[in-house]
């Protein structure tokens, strides 16, 4: 039994689910779990490794009960349930998506926590799924080669916003499947059977405003190269699962394609693949990054170029949210 008494607002979503598929696999046991929903009723209960919680309405909910607090997506007031989860004395793990100065960004793997960010004065924040893949696959390769410059076009999936991009991913497809005009809702076009070349907010320097967010989080695990790097984000119709087409030039010219998957494969969460990787089949309950066609420039030889599948989810939100867990749990 750990001594982590858990409230979490969106135990419902693609990230709550992997979290708690994360948590029963690796055999992570919590001392209380307190599912919140705006729209629970009188005695609805949740099941979570093995057993039946009551679920609460978050704005009845004494924080005083638990220690920590995950809000995934932004369901109601999130700013006022964090306020009252740190006045509680409650450590926050925020995924609402909300900008907060006094956050700390987090990475399984990539970077540590130390006892003054695991307070309640800081809210933690796991890194961005787009963020978290390319730190994923590229500090692995910078620790032992170093980068040079990197190209990377990464194509997110649709539930990058969560089940109500799905679900407008689904609408759209069966009305245009039966010739009847859509409304856009959540994107500012057309989603289905179309591709949207700039996500967020195209700046005066022609960045986006979410490329720009990537990159920002990108610096606190990779600063030394992070401005090297070339980031281009398309959204594309595929509910679960991102993709990367990734050129990376390294700091030597000695190497060979077998260098690159040694490199990469060590790291226990990237696994090479042979063959063609598509997101539907390496993008959905998956825990580990998947490359392929791992190719070497035939004029430059410092230059690789591969392509790389991740379920956005489970590997990119949930498993940083475990890491912390556990971090909270070894202290």
């Amino acid at each position: 039994m750990s001594d982590i008494k858990l409230a979490i607002l969106g135990f419902n979503t693609d990230i709550g689910k992997g979290l708690f598929d994360i948590l029963e696999n690796e055999n992570i046991v919590l001392d209380n779990i307190f599912p919140l929903s705006y729209t629970c009723q009188e005695y609805d209960a949740a099941t979570f490794l093995g057993k039946n919680y009551l679920i609460q309405d978050p704005n009845d909910f004494d924080f005083e009960q638990a220690n920590l607090f995950i809000i995934i997506g932004h369901e109601g007031n999130a700013p006022a349930l964090i306020s009252r989860a740190k006045n509680a004395g409650v450590q926050v793990i925020d995924v609402s998506g909300l900008e907060n100065d006094d956050a700390y960004i987090y990475a399984d793997g990539m970077n540590v926590l130390n006892a003054d960010d695991l307070s309640a004065e800081k809210v933690i924040v796991p890194m961005n799924s787009s963020a978290t893949f390319l730190s994923l696959i590229l500090k692995p390769l910078h620790d032992v080669f170093g980068i040079k410059d990197v190209t990377s076009t990464l194509v997110e999936s649709v539930s990058s916003l969560g089940q109500d991009g799905a679900s407008e991913l689904a609408r759209e497809t069966i009305s245009l499947l039966n010739m009847r005009d859509i409304s856009p809702k959540l994107f500012k076009d057309q989603v289905a059977f179309n591709v949207h070349t700039a996500v967020g907010e195209i700046m005066a320097d022609g960045i986006t405003t979410h490329e720009e967010s990537v990159l920002a989080e990108l610096d606190n695990v990779l600063p030394e190269i992070s401005s090297n790097i070339n980031l281009t984000i398309y959204t594309a119709p595929v509910f679960y699962g991102h993709t990367n087409s990734l050129t990376i030039e390294l700091n030597r010219n000695d190497l060979s394609v077998t260098d690159i998957k040694d490199v990469l494969e060590k790291t226990n969460v990237i696994e090479v693949e042979d063959d063609d990787i598509s997101p539907a089949k390496y993008g959905v309950n998956e825990e580990k990054i998947f490359v392929s066609r791992i190719r070497q420039n035939k004029n430059n030889p410092s230059k690789f170029s591969m392509n790389a599948i991740m379920d956005n989810a489970k590997r990119g939100v949930a498993m940083n949210c475990v890491g912390i867990i556990k971090l909270i749990l070894q202290r």
